[in-house]
């Protein structure tokens, strides 16, 4: 938009300048003086009936409010031509090229932060899994089986809530991927219990044999 700014600029100038000059002189027509200064040969003229010599000339001169509304308007009129250049930018900028549907399309998306969301792509037959964090996109997982697509995008075009279990379900199994693996279950106290008076029995039959072969 640099050059709609240059050309307003351009315009405004123009303008301004076009009502300094429309400006006439008002002071009175200065006589041309002859070479040599001396005015022995110039006839002589007689006044007017009033008398008392030729009448300066009057100039109409422009009235300030005059000019400041031709300004006006001109200004007016660069931005009239500025929103207009504006408006079909941005009609060119939308409409896709040819008219037809777009190869790529955002199916949903979820807001995780203030610069970090999901975004589930649809690209041509397949839906792929977009993690955006602003400056940066990264892929998380692509689903190429059509069926699996067909049932996804039934369900996001589905009532709110049932698209937003959709999205969900889905995030969560491309998160399981990268969590670790669950942890052995801890010991219960009736099992440690056990286990203690195996090991006393266990203790005492080998001290009754120490003894046994020490007698």
């Amino acid at each position: 938009m640099r050059w709609v700014a240059a050309m307003a600029l351009v315009l405004a100038w123009c303008a301004t300048t076009s009502a300094q000059s429309s400006r006439p002189a008002t002071g009175p027509a200065v006589g041309r003086v002859p070479a040599g200064g001396s005015y022995e040969h110039l006839p002589l003229r007689r006044g007017s009936a009033a008398g008392g010599g030729t009448p300066p000339v009057r100039s109409a001169a422009a009235s300030p409010a005059l000019t400041y509304t031709r300004v006006v308007l001109a200004l007016g009129v660069v931005i009239a031509v500025i929103l207009a250049l504006r408006w079909l930018s941005g009609k060119m900028m939308i409409s896709p090229p040819g008219g037809g549907a777009q190869a790529v399309a955002v199916v949903s998306r979820l807001t995780l932060g203030p610069r970090q969301q999901l975004m589930l792509l649809h690209v041509g037959r397949r839906l792929v899994l977009v993690a955006n964090c602003g400056g940066q996109m990264n892929t998380l997982c692509q689903i190429d089986d059509a069926e699996e697509v067909a049932t996804l995008l039934a369900q996001v075009r589905a009532p709110r809530s049932e698209a937003g279990s959709a999205f969900r379900s889905l995030f969560g199994r491309a998160a399981s991927q990268f969590e670790p693996p669950p942890a052995e279950p801890a010991a219960t106290t009736a099992d440690l219990m056990e286990t203690r008076r195996e090991l006393d029995g266990l203790m005492q039959t080998v001290k009754g044999l120490a003894k046994r072969m020490t007698s």
